[in-house]
């Protein structure tokens, strides 16, 4: 009977062992069928990332190539539109130079309206497009915040009145007031905002107000405020105007024109400085704008010398202008042959280089986008040939790329299209180093020479080995153009921290190949710069300098064979 019934109860548990074991088989296959769907759908997945990653890949190249495509049509733009707007500016500064009767003097002042007006889009275009990419480039010297408050708004005083308002301005009270920063970005911020202020007011007043706060720690504050009886802004409408592209509504671009781009610079422009803007506005009140920057507080500069002391100082500078539009050509040749200046012109950088072998210049004034042989190759050639004068880009293109190629191809500054003749009479000052009536140089030369090159103190270093010391000054020439620039760039923005590390290296080199009268100026300018001294009025002597500096080691070098 017991073994009957261990025998049921054994068949029992071989039966319920059984039910389990199908069970773990059949779990044991759903498991596996999930695991292996689970294994394809990761590698899908794994997959589809891959795709995507790739495809976000293109599409980001896509975008990089758009954007440089973008930004070398803006450049290529921005050279066809001020080429030959730069011809009409040029012809209207000499014909109102000229002897015009009251109407002819009016239709001259349209015609310099309008190509100002035209002037300022393509700027507007061009700063959109540089501080969208990340390009905007700003300088830093020191300005007169009263005088460069009053200019802004001195320039809105005729349109302000011609509309009735009443513009007002008011300044910090006491003495004069020294930052240090961008001058021009700031006008360009402080005009737009009055400029607006100046189109959208119909009657009322305009208040211009700016205060500093006392400084602190050599940094001060400055609040910016701009404020008009005009139109007003809908209140929907405020999130969205400093959007490139936007005004208020599509009535006022039909109304009063303009790009829509005026508040994204000036946006743009202060962030790059580091400052706010803020708005306030009611429709049929008014608008407030507000602005806040922060600069270091600095002493009086050394004052500059005036226009007309510095086109005196021209008399007899030979130019050589190379330009392939023969408008550009004829209006350089006007203002340089007013100055004085004895000019040469040449219609493309072949031609220049044929006629710099045949005559001697002082500066040369070269066009950089020339059909054939383009300015900076000749440029380089120019070098290569042995000119050692220096030699001015004429460009319309000013993006950092097309400078920094400049730069590289041995030019010693740029002139931007369109210019002034103001503007071109102070660059070539600058570069040939002539700030008052110019000296004869048979005068100084023999004193000048002992103190540019010490052949003495040079073979010294180079322990006695003329060969050695050829091998110096070849590598002292070779990086002396990038050198001179770096100081030059220094001492125009007027950084005292960059004017010593740029004459410190300096120093030392010029040390060494025994250009003494160099070694001294760059020790004075590193010594001034780490005393938070910046000299921008050595512009001009460092350039004469270097200029001198060159021409005797390039004798040591041919004497040398």
């Amino acid at each position: 009977m017991n073994e009957a019934l261990w025998t049921r109860r054994l068949e029992r548990e071989k039966a319920r062992n059984a039910v389990l074991e199908r069970l773990i088989e059949d779990k044991t296959r759903e498991l596996f069928c999930a695991n292996d769907e689970l294994r394809k759908q990761n590698e899908t997945l794994e997959l589809r990332v891959a795709e995507r990653t790739a495809s976000l890949r293109e599409a980001l190249a896509a975008a990089e190539a758009a954007s440089r495509a973008k930004s070398e049509f803006l450049a290529q733009m921005s050279h066809e539109l001020r080429t030959p707007l730069h011809g009409l500016n040029g012809t209207i500064e000499i014909l109102g130079r000229s002897s015009l009767d009251a109407s002819q003097r009016r239709w001259i002042d349209l015609c310099r309206e309008s190509s100002q007006r035209l002037l300022s889009v393509i700027g507007d275009v061009l700063d959109f497009s540089r501080i969208e990419s990340g390009k905007i480039e700003l300088d830093s010297a020191a300005f007169c915040l009263q005088e460069l408050v009053t200019a802004v708004s001195n320039s809105f005083a005729v349109a302000a009145q011609q509309k009735g308002l009443k513009l007002q301005v008011e300044l910090p009270t006491g003495a004069r007031t020294f930052l240090l920063g961008d001058a021009l970005r700031l006008g360009q911020v402080l005009g737009n905002l009055v400029g607006n202020s100046v189109k959208f007011t119909a009657k009322g007043e305009i208040r211009v107000r700016v205060d500093i706060a006392p400084a602190t720690a050599g940094r001060a504050e400055v609040r910016w405020q701009v404020t008009d009886t005009g139109c007003g802004i809908p209140a929907d409408a405020l999130p969205r105007v400093f959007d490139a592209f936007v005004q208020a509504e599509p009535a006022v671009t039909r109304r009063f024109g303009g790009t829509g781009l005026g508040l994204s610079i000036v946006k743009g422009l202060l962030g790059a400085m580091g400052g706010t803007i803020q708005v306030q506005s009611k429709v049929g009140t008014g608008t407030t704008f507000t602005v806040v920057t922060t600069h270091d507080v600095v002493a009086a500069p050394v004052a500059a010398a005036q226009p007309a002391a510095i086109r005196n100082a021209l008399q007899g500078v030979r130019v050589l202008v190379v330009d392939d539009q023969p408008v550009n050509r004829a209006i350089a040749e006007a203002m340089l042959v007013e100055c004085g200046c004895a000019v040469e012109l040449a219609p493309s950088g072949e031609d220049a280089l044929d006629i710099a072998a045949c005559a001697q210049f002082d500066v040369v004034l070269m066009d950089c986008h020339m059909p054939g042989m383009s300015g900076l190759e000749a440029a380089r050639r120019l070098r290569q040939s042995g000119f050692r004068q220096p030699v001015l880009a004429v460009t319309a293109d000013i993006s950092p790329d097309n400078l920094a190629a400049i730069a590289t191809h041995g030019m010693q500054g740029t002139l931007g299209k369109p210019f002034q003749q103001q503007e071109l009479v102070r660059t070539i000052a600058d570069v040939v180093g002539r700030s008052s009536a110019p000296t004869p140089a048979k005068a100084a030369a023999p004193v000048r020479a002992a103190l540019v090159f010490d052949l003495d103190e040079a073979m010294k270093n180079a322990n006695g080995s003329r060969a050695m010391l050829t091998q110096l000054v070849k590598l002292f020439l070779q990086h002396l153009p990038e050198s001179i620039q770096s100081l030059r760039m220094a001492l125009l923005r007027g950084d005292a921290a960059a004017q010593q590390k740029a004459a410190h290296a300096l120093k030392g080199s010029s040390a060494i190949v025994g250009a003494n009268e160099l070694r001294a100026l760059t020790k004075r300018l590193e010594g001034n710069g780490k005393a938070g001294i910046a000299e921008p009025q050595a512009l001009a002597e460092l350039l004469a300098t270097a200029t001198a500096c060159t021409a005797a080691l390039q004798a040591f070098l041919d004497s040398s064979g």
